[in-house]
């Protein structure tokens, strides 16, 4: 039995975000299998605002 190969490029946590246009379509000219960014969530949440009370 042979491995399959799989290309994988995770370019940053948030696609679009934090590198140049040229760097996103250098990477896609390579043809990769997966281009994989999980960013979560940019939402800070309550612990950040300050209550004057």
């Amino acid at each position: 039995m042979t491995a399959s190969r799989i290309s994988l490029i995770s370019p940053t946590g948030a696609l679009g975000m934090g590198f140049l246009d040229q760097s996103l379509e250098r990477v896609i000219s390579l043809k990769p299998d997966v281009i994989a960014c999980d960013a979560g969530s940019t939402d800070f949440g309550i612990s950040i605002i300050h209550f004057p009370f």
